[in-house]
């Protein structure tokens, strides 16, 4: 009876002693499937590009692509779900571990049935609105000048329609979960399956071959048709359709529709609806970007991408600029490919070289064949050969090849606009030698061939030169037996990317140097050098521009490495499937972790398989324990860092923080089209998902606890508190609060680990940081420093209130109050970035303060004004003018209150005590812990606010910087309090026992 390895499904179960040198996730059936999901999901892309026209300018044509996206959207998620379901029957750890996690944010489920429906129904509707096309067509043949060949394509669409209804009546998408949650019970009964299994797999295998093909075949037909019905549509000028308006209505309202994306469509955002994203919690399928091109493009894996731009356009980008070119390149490949000319089209995934279509548009260049053998036959490791550049079309047959040094290697006599390295001929080793040979011959470019199995920020540098040395005998070995067949030659060409270096690794060693990162072509990333960098991130087509408006500062910056690493390689449709390199590498989502993977077990028997790294290596640099009996080769492993499921998903979760607060601090790189769609309808039950209306911000922002591109994930977790109130903690960053001085970041970090350790940890509100400057690798430190959930918001600068630090102020003091992300709660706690709480909080305030009505403001203590004690005389007068002119004169006010509350009253810590409290005695309530009730500060019936308003209309909001904002905040609270006890609505400020001491410590230790 043969046993099959499985066993590791969901790290349920150890692998069966003597299963250690077998891996199914690179043998058949698993490898087969693999190969004909990616030929499916190529061909699909390719169809899609096929039938975009890039003139599409009105509605019915911007449709029509719609419709192309949501049918292969749906057909790529099939596939997907099928895919990861084999994984899961074959055991395959390197897939099977993400099955039931993309819940975890916005992913979808990974079943059959669901994507199946999706696309039956797309199909359907699709057959339907072709119909109606066809009777229109009819209908007005006599005043055409030649007929319509939809008529002639009724059968075409009935064979659609029949084929559909066979798939529905058979069941094959809900036969196939059947099948699915069968092995997947056993799995999670630990069984060792046994020929069951063997049967299972191939019953499944053989239904989802033949569900997909045909489904394939469906979509093919459709395909061919659309263009078709596009030129119907586009025969008549104006909003004449070519096609009735009852299934186009009825598309437009179907369920499984993306609704931002329709509307970002229509709106002529088409990079809105056209990224296909893997099935992901970290891969949102509406999640916009401000694109380079305007067109799609053959990217290095031979895919079209919507990703990047290719070399090409990214030199004439900058070339537009003013910059000159000089058509230049400089190329580093294998001695084993010299003389073996490929065509540009052809030179994709490990044979990649942007030179070759570089060449082809006329360039020339030093082209430098490396041979990696440490000792040759030869001496010699470098030949050099010069490509003249074009002229005229025509070039010189004169080609020189001369003998070069490697150590130290000469770069090439003239400046280059692009540099590219094979990974047939070395890794980051060899280009920190070709990028540091000489610092006057800096390439405008560089294309650096990279492992996309790591994610950052794992930093991984294998040795090259022992891989090649130890392939070589492999190969060898194999081509004497007759052995190096497709599947072996398949395999070395993932063990060449395998020896790449991680992302991270080159970032880190072309940032010091000059280079920032562009973005990643699944196993290339690409880099700029600073000289032009900023112009390539800013720079948008015209059609962009025109639809989404002028970028913001922040998002021209470049990609922080995981950012790019998510959109390029992990996030890209195929990359699941693409060389097996995941299946290969054993991919643990665990090295997801936004701390990295040293000392994993995963990570260091990744590493002992694929970087040809000695044990002291391993151990000092990436902390692993000594090699246990169980290794293997590229198979299976036996126990994971972090096998259980949750376990997992924890790690998931805390990396989508992270993007998250990318997503929030980058509005109009979503959906800032389309949003104001969501500002009025996107709810979630009471409780409303984004706000597009905040001034002078870009774009649109996600309102606690929601997230995402779209808002439309809930990023909450059960306290086990049913609270019958809203409230958050906020932190408003100024870098030029002398406190804040150089450390606010740290600060922050710090004051958010105390906030969580003494109080949140039991409790868990939404913290907000509201700041005005904080790149993308900052917000990713404050969002790691903690557990707490945290939204991040720019304070956009005021132009009323001049600088900065002057806008902070008028921010803190009155236009916190009425953000979106504060306006929709009923409490805020406002805590200083330099507090920490010196023991637990035992009890909740939010709850003290909801407990008593009329109390509007909890406060920690009075202290008095720290500096410019003389200019806040005049606030003071000012108070006294706004009560004035409500008809309220402040000493019988203050008198009147006394006598009937009695007792206590926050006056008397900022009132003098003689001639009843005849003057204000320069004492403030405390701004580094105050509890608000959020109703009272904002408001068209909130004294505080109108306050605010007078004191601006008399001092203009320029002049906030002479004022403390504690001092106005005071002051602004006694004239509200007063003003809501002589209305007969009482207002208190109360200072609360259960509030915590905090002490203000500047150092971040």
């Amino acid at each position: 009876m043969t046993v099959r390895c499985a066993g590791i499904i969901l790290g349920i179960a150890l692998l069966p002693v003597g299963c250690l040198g077998n891996d199914p996730c690179v043998e058949d059936p698993l490898q087969r499937v693999r190969a004909e999901v990616l030929n499916y999901a190529m061909d699909a892309v390719e169809r899609v590009h096929d039938v975009m026209e890039p003139r599409a300018d009105n509605s019915g044509d911007r449709f029509i692509l719609l419709m192309a996206r949501d049918i292969v959207d749906a057909f790529l998620h099939l596939l997907e779900a099928f895919y990861t379901q084999m994984c899961l029957l074959s055991g395959c750890a390197a897939c099977a571990l993400e099955v039931g996690l993309a819940a975890v944010g916005e992913g979808r489920a990974s079943t059959m049935a669901e994507p199946y429906r999706q696309m039956d129904d797309r199909l359907v509707i699709f057959t339907e609105l072709f119909d109606s096309a066809v009777v229109m067509a009819e209908e007005e043949e006599e005043r055409r000048r030649s007929p319509s060949p939809l008529p002639g394509k009724r059968d075409t669409v009935a064979n659609i329609r029949s084929d559909l209804a066979t798939v529905r009546q058979e069941g094959l998408a809900y036969k196939l979960d059947r099948v699915f949650a069968r092995a997947a019970a056993a799995a999670h009964s630990g069984q060792a399956l046994g020929e069951g299994a063997d049967r299972q797999l191939m019953e499944a295998s053989m239904l989802g071959q033949n569900f997909v093909a045909t489904l394939h075949a469906q979509l093919a037909e459709a395909f061919n048709l659309l263009p078709q019905l596009a030129l119907e549509g586009r025969h008549l000028p104006g909003l004449q359709g070519g096609w009735g308006l009852g299934p186009y209505f009825k598309y437009l309202n179907h369920d499984s529709t993306a609704r931002l994306e329709l509307i970002a469509l229509l709106r002529g955002e088409r990079h809105a609806a056209w990224p296909f994203a893997r099935n992901s919690a970290l891969c949102s399928r509406p999640e916009l970007h401000a694109p380079i091109a305007d067109q799609p493009h053959h990217d290095a894996s031979g895919t079209f991408s919507w990703n990047g731009a290719p070399a090409y356009d990214l030199l004439k980008i900058i070339e537009r600029s003013g910059r000159p070119l000089s058509y230049t390149y400089w190329t580093v490949r294998t001695a084993t490919q010299f003389g073996k000319e490929i065509p540009c089209e052809a030179a994709v995934g490990l044979l990649f070289d942007p030179a070759r279509c570089l060449d082809e548009q006329g360039w020339g260049g030093s082209v430098y064949f490396v041979n990696p053998d440490p000792q040759p036959r030869e001496k010699e490791r470098l030949y050099v050969q010069w490509r003249p550049r074009a002229w005229k079309s025509e070039r010189s047959l004169e080609n020189p090849l001369w003998k070069a040094y490697l150590d130290p290697i000469t770069p090439p006599s003239e400046p280059m606009d692009i540099l590219s390295l094979s990974p047939l001929a070395g890794n980051c080793e060899l280009l920190r030698t070709l990028v540091t040979a000489d610092s006057m011959t800096m390439a405008r470019l560089v294309y650096a061939p990279i492992n996309p199995v790591l994610p950052p920020p794992i930093q991984a540098e294998p040795n090259f030169t022992k891989f090649w040395v130890d392939h070589r005998n492999w190969s060898r070995v194999l081509h004497k037996a007759g052995t190096l067949d497709g599947a072996r030659l398949l395999e070395s060409g993932q063990r060449y990317f395998l020896a790449q270096c991680s992302l991270e690794s080159t970032y880190r060693m072309l940032k010091p140097i000059g280079y920032e990162l562009l973005h990643v072509e699944y196993f290339f990333a690409v880099f700029a050098h600073e000289s032009v960098a900023k112009l390539l991130h800013r720079h948008r087509p015209p059609y962009a521009k025109a639809v989404l408006g002028n970028l913001p500062a922040s998002a021209s910056k470049a990609p922080t490495p995981f950012e790019a690493w998510r959109r390029g390689w992990y996030c890209a449709p195929l990359s699941r499937y693409i060389l097996d390199l995941e299946a290969r590498a054993s991919f643990d989502p665990v090295w997801l972790s936004p701390q990295g993977a040293s000392g994993s077990p995963s990570f260091c028997r990744f590493l002992r398989n694929f970087a040809w790294l000695n044990e002291t290596t391993l151990s000092a640099t990436y902390k692993c324990e000594p090699a246990a009996d169980d290794h293997h080769e590229g198979g299976l492993p036996t126990a994971r860092h972090g096998d259980a499921t949750d376990g997992i998903e924890a790690v998931v979760r805390e990396r989508l923080r992270t993007v998250w607060a990318q997503d929030v601090a980058h509005p109009v790189a979503k959906i800032a089209p389309v949003m104001p769609y969501a500002d009025r309808a996107q709810r979630w039950g009471d409780q409303r998902q984004s706000s597009c209306s905040l001034p002078g911000a870009h774009g649109c922002i996600c309102l606690p606890p929601f997230r995402g591109p779209a808002c439309s994930a809930k990023d909450e977790v059960d306290a086990g508190v049913d609270r019958p109130f809203t409230a958050a903690v906020a932190y408003v960053l100024d870098r030029g609060a002398a406190c804040a001085d150089g450390a606010y970041v740290p600060m922050l970090a710090l004051a958010l680990q105390s906030l969580w350790s003494n109080f949140n940890a039991r409790h868990d509100y939404p913290v907000l940081v509201f700041y005005t400057d904080m790149d993308q690798a900052t917000r990713d430190s404050v969002v790691l420093a903690s557990p707490n959930r945290v939204w991040f918001y720019r304070v956009a600068n005021d132009e009323r209130a001049g600088a900065s630090s002057n806008a902070i102020l008028r921010f803190k003091s009155s236009l916190l109050f009425q953000h979106p992300a504060v306006a929709a709660l009923d409490f805020l706690w406002l805590l200083d970035p330099g507090i920490r709480f010196q023991s637990e909080v035992a009890e909740d305030p939010f709850l003290a303060l909801h407990g008593s009505p009329s109390a509007s403001l909890a406060y920690r203590a009075a202290v008095p004004v720290v500096e410019g004690v003389s200019r806040q005389t005049k606030i003071w007068e000012l108070m006294k003018l706004f009560l004035m002119s409500r008809g309220v004169h402040w000493k019988g006010a203050v008198r009147e209150v006394r006598e009937r509350r009695g007792g206590s009253h926050f006056f008397d810590g900022i009132l003098a005590a003689e001639n009843l409290g005849s003057r204000w005695n320069n004492q403030v309530l405390a701004m580094d812990s105050e509890l608000f009730r959020v109703a009272a500060m904002s408001g068209k019936d909130s004294h505080y606010a109108e306050y605010v308003s007078f004191l601006e209309t008399h001092l203009g909001p320029s002049a906030w910087l002479a004022y403390t904002s504690s001092a106005v905040h005071t002051l602004g609270m006694l004239a509200a309090s007063l003003l809501g006890h002589a209305s007969g609505k009482a207002l208190d400020v109360v200072e609360l026992a259960t509030m915590p001491y905090a002490l203000h410590d500047c150092r971040a230790e």
